[in-house]
């Protein structure tokens, strides 16, 4: 089984990755799959995060690499989305945002209904996690650019 290595790259977010051996490559061939991000909660939470709106989150991700935030949306399997479990949707058309880190939390997270829930999270997106690795699991192992957070603290009403 291979060893799940953290590898910090900025004070409060670390990358989780997984070296794994390809071995129709030959010895000494190595590629990384990146597993999660997290982020430190006592840094990013609820009460620290910058409050933004989906809308702007999806739209704007890129101008909020690497700040901590909180956003409103409603939590599914998927990641946060605009639309609740029956279709009805807020202002970014069911656009969708990625969510990793803190496994806790996550194994809290709706597996059979949507809720609404507030996230606090360091944004990242998929583009910003594929130039760090070579294969990406979770939401970014299909989509190859959009927002997503490094989980640290979620709120579900």
């Amino acid at each position: 089984m291979p060893t799940i290595r953290r590898a910090h790259l900025l004070p409060g977010l670390l990358l989780f990755v997984v070296p794994a051996t390809a071995q129709e490559a030959g010895p000494g061939f190595t590629t990384t799959l990146l597993t999660n991000i997290g982020a430190n909660p006592r840094l990013c939470n609820l009460d620290t995060a910058r409050r933004i709106a989906f809308e702007v989150l999806v739209r704007d991700y890129r101008d909020f690499q690497g700040q901590c935030v909180a956003v409103r949306g409603y939590w599914d399997v998927g990641g946060l989305s605009s639309r609740d479990s029956q279709g009805r949707r807020g202002d970014a058309r069911g656009a969708l945002i990625g969510i990793y880190g803190e496994t806790d939390i996550r194994a809290h997270a709706p597996r059979h209904n949507v809720r609404r829930a507030t996230i606090a999270g360091v944004v990242r997106s998929c583009e910003y996690l594929w130039q760090r690795a070579d294969g990406v699991a979770g939401y970014c192992h299909s989509h190859q650019e959009g927002p997503v957070l490094g989980l640290t603290q979620a709120e579900f009403s």
